[in-house]
């Protein structure tokens, strides 16, 4: 099947991230160089699993490391963010978990050209969560606007990426038996998704850590 090009305007705007992180990484502490990195590396995976793709080698195992990889980083910006012991305690302690479940997945149920639902779909649900306490957790403690803050881009970006997943991992294959036509939409609302989180994790090297 062709692709569609909405699917390569979503591909591009990994690269929007990056370079605004790259641009502005003088005025990054070191938490927020850490999130222009994972940005880097969002969009040299992308890259990849375009690359790979087309010559029909599988991609699931470098998709799986970087949904990791995503997780950690983003749960430890909320982590030196709070200020709340039980909120870090949870995020702490849930990083573990979720990395004992990768580990677990990668050593014995890991396939090269299968997705893993249960573990793609529970990293998304984890993230979607967390990212609501952290905004919760901002609101509390924050004396000026919250959109000044990076972490509000941050998390409103990952609960926006990660909704936008889990419709398409969780039910794909239910949207697939409606009908080709379907199973390209929700992609293109998935894709859409994608392209906003973007743009908010952009946003975000725009704002100063407070």
């Amino acid at each position: 099947m062709k692709i569609p090009y909405f699917a390569y305007v979503s591909g591009v705007s990994f690269f929007i991230p990056a370079a605004v992180g790259l641009y502005k990484w003088k005025q990054q502490n070191r938490i927020m160089r850490l999130f222009v990195l994972f940005c880097c590396f969002s969009a040299l995976h992308v890259s990849v699993e375009y690359i790979f793709g087309r010559l029909g080698k599988p991609t699931q195992g470098l998709s799986n490391f970087h949904q990791l990889l995503e997780l950690v980083v983003i749960l430890f910006l909320y982590l030196k963010k709070s200020k709340d012991n039980r909120f870090r305690s949870a995020l702490f302690a849930s990083s573990i978990v979720y990395i004992i479940i990768w580990l677990s997945n990668k050593k014995f149920f890991e396939s090269i050209d299968k997705i893993n639902v249960v573990v793609q779909s529970s990293g998304r649900f984890l993230l979607i969560f967390c990212s609501i306490l952290a905004l919760y957790d901002l609101i509390k403690m924050s004396v000026s606007k919250i959109t000044n803050d990076p972490v509000f881009w941050i998390g409103a970006g990952t609960i926006i990426y990660a909704a936008g997943t889990i419709i398409v991992i969780t039910m794909g294959n239910i949207i697939l038996e409606m009908g080709v036509d379907y199973f390209i939409f929700f992609w293109h609302i998935n894709w859409g998704l994608t392209i906003i989180a973007n743009l908010f994790y952009a946003r975000s090297f725009l704002c100063n850590w407070s």
